[in-house]
């Protein structure tokens, strides 16, 4: 016995696509440092991107936050979009770029090449300054600006950094990454500021050779952090401050219920005592 489908049939009549992506097709791209674009036409409906370990600007999600929803605005896509699902596919060439989708979909066994799209990471040492959230969402629009090139932060560095102009923006390899962190070993002759193009939420966390660093909003909705010169082991970790609340409510509980149970079997005995 089965539900009827949506389309009012007992059976669908076609093979539900719930398969990974090709074989040959996933060996030649690098779904590590990039994101795809079109996924639903190579097989990834719904959220089997996520199942498969695709990584996608779109995808079933469950909550968007506010900035990205007025990035995405900013670039075309309707006000009000709560979800957007894999078929709603981008048409601004410049969001897919700050989004790190290098590769688009053609069919389920080939994948056009964006060569002009960040990493996932991504080291600058160029950057402007720029406090008014609006005239970042201009600029970021603006074909005069470059994305590969300069940064654009929310806020001044609290470090003592110099920029360097001429020194044009460098990729960074994800050396291992989770749902919930991404780890890179990042080399740069001079300080850096390193671009994780992940949505900002101040559960992000940045640590630099294990040490705490300061996170900035840049390019209104993603991440960075500075890097000194030389060589660094770099950690961006999701850690809300909602997960800690929980995390010591539930050693609260367990603490509590060890006590009463101890408590519990101590009373126990000594009643089995002043009776035997």
């Amino acid at each position: 016995m089965v539900a009827p489908t949506p389309l009012k049939e007992a059976y669908y009549k076609i093979p539900f696509p719930y398969q990974d992506l090709d074989v040959k097709l996933r060996s030649s791209i690098d779904i590590v440092n990039y994101r795809c674009d079109a996924i639903h036409t190579g097989g990834m409906l719904s959220n089997k991107n996520l199942i498969f370990g695709v990584p996608s600007y779109s995808g079933i999600i469950g909550y968007m936050p506010k900035r990205f929803s007025d990035l995405i605005n900013n670039f075309g896509y309707p006000k009000g979009t709560v979800l957007i699902y894999p078929s709603d596919v981008a048409q601004s060439e410049r969001f897919l770029d700050l989004s790190a989708a290098k590769y688009t979909f053609k069919d389920l066994a080939s994948a056009q090449v964006r060569p002009s799209a960040l990493s996932r990471l991504m080291l600058f040492y160029n950057y402007s300054i720029i406090p008014d959230d609006r005239r970042t969402l201009e600029i970021l629009k603006d074909e005069k600006f470059n994305p590969q090139a300069e940064i654009l932060l929310s806020q001044p560095l609290q470090e003592n950094f110099t920029a360097s102009p001429g020194l044009p923006g460098k990729a960074v390899f994800i050396s291992a990454a989770t749902s919930d962190a991404v780890a890179a070993n990042v080399e740069t002759p001079t300080p850096a500021l390193l671009l994780f193009s992940e949505s900002y939420s101040n559960g992000w966390k940045a640590y630099v050779d294990d040490r705490p660093a300061p996170v900035y909003r840049a390019n209104f909705n993603f991440l960075a952090c500075p890097i000194p010169s030389g060589e660094h082991k770099v950690i961006f970790r999701f850690e809300p401050k909602s997960f800690f609340v929980s995390a010591w409510i539930s050693l609260a509980g367990l603490v509590m219920f060890f006590a009463a149970s101890i408590y519990l079997i101590s009373r126990k005995n000594k009643k089995e005592k002043i009776l035997s």
